[in-house]
């Protein structure tokens, strides 16, 4: 059986999305699709407007076998990180391929990129740049899904890569057939038309960090700045900026363009946030072994025989996965659903 992995967050689902899924099938010829699905939490530092049952049942529908989850903790964080766990939860997945979407679409451009060393950063971070604009000095303007797929390439562990052209910008505001999540979240925000843009009828509701600055404020100015410092990517003393923030911003958006820098991106920001509604410790996260377990969603009849086939825990609900692994991911479907509910918990879906 030839295997494929694509990596996806869908948020939301939309055609482009769709023609992803469609081309990773034709390009490789795979006998079986299994997407690494972040869950209900994004790399860029914020909550899915679809929570991760929503986004399985698409998955499955447009033509994936297998859906992975990616734990939270792995998935809120810099693209460096979030590509290296990525990549480790695919080969656990034992998938032959993997396909992304590029705006360049140079494969060979990518990997020799991809074998740069760090020493070649060290240059732009000593003067307070950050690791985004010290990509942006070593590769040129590049787009998100390109820095990302460097990244792939990197950790790829001897996993074929393809690339597809990706059809707009990551952050375009566009509303076409195929339009970017950002302008999709965008329209769902100003109760503007979208349908276009996604092969389904779901209404999208609107959900963003922004939506929980009280709490986040009044975390910043009531816990003390030594338990702050000890959070999850609270570091080089962006606690002491934060609480000045939260002491003279009434809404999150000027909160965020207060914090924002030369050193410490919207991204940056919003991540750190999350681990922050969270309580997530630079502890807990230093201490996590190795993943060695696969959170399986939901599968179809391909997608169960490719699962016979795998060594690693598979884990069909959440108190299958090994501690301390379990507890985080607790914690975090409680913050998003605002308690725990009992599908959160249950069996992962079947497609027949």
């Amino acid at each position: 059986m030839k295997v494929c992995g694509i990596i996806c967050e869908y948020n939301p689902f939309h055609n482009g999305h769709l023609h992803h899924i469609q081309e990773a099938k034709r390009i490789t010829n795979c006998d079986c699709l299994v997407v690494v699905l972040s869950g209900n939490y994004v790399q860029r530092g914020d909550f899915s407007i679809l929570n991760k049952w929503e986004k399985t049942n698409l998955a499955l529908k447009f033509g994936c076998d297998l859906v992975i989850e990616f734990p939270y903790f792995h998935v809120v964080q810099s693209a460096s990180y979030f590509a290296m766990h990525a990549m480790h939860l695919l080969k656990l997945a034992k998938v032959d391929y993997f396909v992304f979407g590029s705006e360049s679409n140079d494969l060979n451009q990518l990997i020799e990129f991809s074998t740069l060393e760090i020493k070649n950063w060290i240059p732009f971070l000593e003067d307070g740049t950050s690791f985004a604009k010290a990509n942006e000095s070593i590769f040129g303007k590049m787009g998100s899904n390109d820095i990302l797929g460097i990244n792939y390439i990197k950790y790829a562990n001897g996993i074929k890569p393809y690339s597809i052209q990706r059809t707009n910008h990551y952050f375009s505001e566009d509303i076409n057939t195929i339009s970017s999540a950002t302008a999709i979240r965008k329209a769902v925000k100003e109760n503007k038309d979208y349908s276009q843009t996604i092969p389904y009828s779901t209404k999208l509701e609107y959900r963003s960090i922004g939506d929980k600055y009280e709490v986040i404020q009044n975390k910043l100015l009531t816990l003390p700045h030594s338990y702050l410092k000890e959070l999850f990517l609270m570091d080089e003393g962006i606690e002491s900026l934060m609480i000045e923030a939260a002491k003279n911003c009434t809404n999150y958006t000027d909160f965020l363009n207060y914090c924002t820098s030369k050193r410490y991106t919207h991204s940056k920001i919003n991540r750190t946030m999350i681990h922050l509604l969270l309580n997530t410790t630079k502890k807990e996260i230093d201490s996590l072994p190795e993943v060695n377990y696969l959170r399986i969603l939901g599968f179809n009849e391909i997608g169960k025989k490719h699962l016979k086939t795998l060594s690693c825990i598979t884990a069909t609900n959440i108190y299958q996965i090994p501690q301390p692994f379990r507890d985080l991911e607790l914690k975090a479907s409680r913050i998003y659903y605002g308690t725990l509910p009992k599908f959160e918990i249950e069996k992962p879906i079947i497609k027949k």
